[in-house]
């Protein structure tokens, strides 16, 4: 068995760490249940993307996903392709918006409330791990 080693941070890097599993987890059961799971980080993050520039009130492109992701161009076009076959996203010349009926309801009331969940613990623990520091660098000082 190696060594284990101090990591440090260790709690805020735990706390980030089950989140970001639990968001994707949740992502791939709400949106992609039948596709690979290492599709789903991709996918993701193209789908945020546009339903981020969608929500601001404008669409977006491949080249400005690309260019924000640092994801190759050609990587985002196929990402967008498949999110346009699955029905979340729809297609205007080279921009990209959420489909209308994504746009209506997420896939999942209780996978959208899961996540929302997530992120609340996520913000409390964290916050707990901060003042836990700030408490014990007190008796420190003290």
């Amino acid at each position: 068995m190696p060594k284990r080693r101090n990591i440090a941070r260790a709690v805020e890097r735990r706390i980030i760490g089950e989140l970001l599993i639990g968001a994707m987890v949740n992502m791939r059961r709400a949106y992609f249940p039948t596709l690979p799971p290492q599709n789903v980080p991709d996918l993701g993050l193209v789908m945020a993307y546009v339903m981020l520039a969608h929500i601001a009130g404008h669409t977006t492109t491949a080249h400005k996903i690309a260019e924000e992701t640092a994801i190759p161009r050609a990587t985002i076009a196929r990402r967008l392709a498949l999110l346009e076959r699955l029905g979340h996203l729809e297609r205007r010349g080279s921009r990209y918006l959420v489909s209308a009926r994504a746009a209506a309801q997420p896939p999942s009331e209780s996978a959208l409330d899961a996540l929302v969940q997530l992120i609340i613990k996520a913000g409390r623990d964290l916050e707990r791990a901060k003042l836990s520091k700030m408490s014990s660098k007190t008796v420190d000082a003290a």
